[in-house]
């Protein structure tokens, strides 16, 4: 008996010891996240912040302890916790230092994620790497050293290991790592739209629920357009002098002229934080799946009918390029979902004449003579559309070094945008030349963030710098009108039936989007942070209201008053106000959810 209680304490100890090690690295790595260098109330508030952390070390624990009871694993049970252990210790260092630079925090799902694109991910690793990493990962393997040397020399026992503590500790570290979701009743509809005004009187919040394909009844007898369709990869709208600094200097003297000849959309929001999500809403006119997983490029994942689909009944071809790889989220079967005919990604490029940048991109200016090339073999008419990728991170400018620190960044992501612009001076004016009845339209698909928010990056970014875009229309007048801004709330899934009313094509079906020349806008518009369930934006009016599903509380901003989003009014308004608004826009994403739930049904039949 005596035995056995040995073998159980030392287990243990070595839980506790080791555990305990853990725990004070997730206190002391949010400690200096905050910029904390002493004082109680600090470090009470970072040892808050780590309960989802701390919770999960529990739940390691109590496992480790219940398989030590295993005979089999006994003999080597001690080196196997500590080289768990290990791990932990560094996934804690690693967690830190993402969020150091992202703003973010790193989690299970992100990380099964980025398991499964490790061999177009490798780069990431290397372009990010940096000092700090290595004395985050040594600080945390040194102090995982010291608690196996403590619990090595420990000769105490304990007699309370019993199965039903350690499931009891299982249960806590469950409750502390999942956490409560906030619950309650609020509003209706009406009431809000008292408080709020106007514009939510008779607001009805819908994403999805109406939506009918579109398809082509009848065909215009005179010529139709062409299209070229440029997707700008991580373009906040005040990256752009257009936004920014209209009639000023500014980085894209390119893009500003064309702007100036053309149509301006002011105020443009993208549907998800992330390049293949976002040209779901670009180029299907509807929002894409609401989760991390990019479900769009597997067999038969997008349900809609896309661009490309519905241009080739009316005679279009068309063709995708873009100056990143392809194997990066299949974007090859994302694109074959969409009905283009044919596409070009960096593996199809001149490697031996343009630089390759970043980790999955190259040169903007390789892709100008293959799109010339592809545009001449065809009189037929031409849908065209070309992602970059220079503005994605590291921000690596073609015959530059890569920024070395966080703080470098900002002004080489204002030298990747310069870039992007000089390439597509190349490629525009030689298509408007070449193809006069072309409509150029120059589109964002997500923003960047750098630290407005203490968020870097796009993926969880929902406020102006990581959801609001540039949208730019040149062209022939008599399509597009003179020269001017648009006012409103618009959004990606607008450009599909504002690319179909300019064709001149009757067509049929319900979309949520809107012409972008012929109405006001929208009531309010939507954006999704990309990983499932983090975060999703909603304006209506000047009124911005971003919910994080049960992580944080509601945040709402007066657009007029603090266009930077800074001063979180939500403690002016009752909180059964907020739970209304909360409910309405739950109702939004279960639109979307409750229409590709339906039709996966009707596919899997």
């Amino acid at each position: 008996m005596g035995g056995k209680l040995d073998v159980e304490g030392g287990r243990l100890r070595v839980a506790l010891w080791l555990g305990l090690a853990l725990v004070a690295l997730a206190i002391a790595f949010r400690v200096f996240e905050f910029g904390v260098t002493s004082g109680e109330v600090e470090i009470g508030r970072a040892a808050f912040a780590s309960l989802p952390v701390i919770g999960l070390i529990l739940v390691g624990e109590c496992s480790l302890l219940l398989l030590g009871r295993v005979a089999s694993l006994q003999r080597h049970w001690r080196l196997g916790a500590e080289l768990l252990h290990l791990a932990g210790a560094l996934a804690i260092a690693a967690e830190s230092r993402y969020f150091q630079v992202t703003g973010t925090r790193m989690d299970l799902e992100l990380l099964a994620y980025s398991v499964r694109n490790a061999s177009t991910l490798g780069g990431v690793a290397g372009v990010g790497a940096d000092p700090a990493m290595l004395a985050s990962a040594v600080f945390a393997s040194l102090i995982l050293a010291l608690a196996i040397r403590l619990e090595r020399r420990s000769k105490g026992r304990s007699r309370f290991t019993g199965a039903a503590l350690e499931l009891s500790l299982a249960t806590l570290g469950l409750v502390l790592f999942v956490g409560a979701v906030p619950s309650g009743k609020g509003m209706n509809a009406a009431t809000i739209g008292a408080m709020l005004g106007d514009e939510w009187a008779n607001l009805r919040i819908r994403l999805q629920t109406d939506y009918v394909q579109p398809t082509v009844r009848s065909l215009p007898e005179e010529k139709v357009p062409n299209f070229l369709i440029v997707i700008l990869e991580s373009t906040r709208a005040d990256a752009l002098g257009a936004y920014r600094n209209p009639g000023g200097a500014s980085d894209t003297p390119f893009l500003d002229r064309l702007a100036s000849g053309g149509v301006v959309v002011d105020k443009a929001y993208a549907a998800v934080t992330h390049t293949s999500k976002a040209l779901v809403g670009i180029l299907c006119g509807a929002f894409p799946r609401l989760q991390t997983e990019i479900g769009e490029a597997e067999e038969r994942g997008i349900p809609m009918a896309c661009l490309p689909n519905v241009l080739r009944d009316a005679g279009y071809r068309s063709r995708f390029m873009q100056s990143a790889t392809g194997e990066f989220e299949h974007r090859t079967s994302l694109l074959r979902n969409m009905g283009f005919d044919g596409w070009a990604t960096k593996e199809d490029l001149d490697l031996a004449r343009f630089e390759e940048v970043g980790y999955f991109g190259m040169d903007e200016r390789a892709l100008v003579e293959p799109a010339l090339d592809w545009l001449s073999e065809s009189e037929e008419p031409f849908l065209l559309t070309i992602l970059t990728s220079v503005t994605h991170h590291p921000y690596h400018v073609p015959g530059e070094l890569p920024p070395e620190t966080l703080e470098e960044q900002w002004a080489h992501y204002l030298r990747t945008i310069a870039h992007t612009d000089e390439a597509l001076e190349q490629l525009i004016p030689e298509v408007q030349r070449r193809w006069p009845d072309t409509v150029v339209i120059v589109i964002g698909d997500h923003g960047e963030g750098f630290d407005e928010h203490v968020a870097r990056g796009h993926n969880l970014v929902p406020y102006e710098e990581g959801v609001r875009v540039p949208l730019i229309l040149a062209g022939p007048e008599a399509r597009l009108g003179e020269p001017h801004r648009i006012e409103g709330l618009r959004h990606q899934i607008d450009l599909l039936p504002t690319v179909l009313n300019l064709t001149g094509i009757e067509w049929d079906g319900a979309l949520q989007g809107e012409d972008l020349l012929s109405s006001d806008g929208h009531e309010y518009v939507m954006s999704s942070c990309w990983q499932s369930r983090r975060c999703l934006a909603m304006r209506v009016g000047d009124m911005k209201f971003i919910y994080r599903y049960g992580r944080g509380e509601m945040e709402v901003y007066d657009l007029v008053a603090d266009p930077r989003e800074q001063t979180n009014v939500a403690g002016t308004y009752p909180s059964s106000l907020l739970k209304g608004v909360e409910s309405m826009i739950l109702e939004a994403r279960g639109g979307v959810d409750q229409y590709y739930f339906f039709a996966d049904r009707r596919r899997s039949r």
